[in-house]
C-alpha cells in the first residue's frame, strides 16, 4: 500500500515549501500536480508555483506574517488561483 503524508503548508517558509509535491482541484474539476518552486520573488512575499510551467499558486509572505485571533494565529498565506481543494505532501518530487 502506498500512502501519503501531508504538511502544514500554511505555517512553512519558502525555503521549507521548496520541492514538496501540491496537488489541488481547481473550480473546473482539474487536478493539478507538481513541485513547488519559487517562480517571482516580491518585496514582502514569495510567489511559489510548479516547474515547469511556473505558473504561481500560492504567495508565502516574507518575513512569515501571522494575525492573531481568538483561535490561536492564522497565518497569512495565499492561494493565487481558486482551488476547490489544496494538498502538500510531505514527499519532494
Amino acid at each position: 500500500m502506498n500512502t501519503s503524508v501531508s504538511v502544514d503548508w500554511t505555517r512553512m517558509t519558502p525555503g521549507e515549501l521548496l520541492g514538496h509535491r501540491f496537488l489541488a482541484r481547481d473550480m473546473r474539476g482539474q487536478t493539478v500536480d507538481g513541485a513547488l518552486s519559487v517562480v517571482h520573488q516580491r518585496s514582502g512575499y514569495v510567489e511559489m508555483g510548479m516547474m515547469p510551467q511556473r505558473v504561481p499558486v500560492v504567495k508565502v509572505p516574507t518575513p512569515p506574517k501571522t494575525l492573531r485571533t481568538d483561535y490561536g494565529e492564522d497565518p497569512r498565506h495565499e492561494l493565487v488561483a481558486p482551488f476547490t481543494a489544496v494538498n502538500v505532501l510531505e514527499e519532494r518530487l
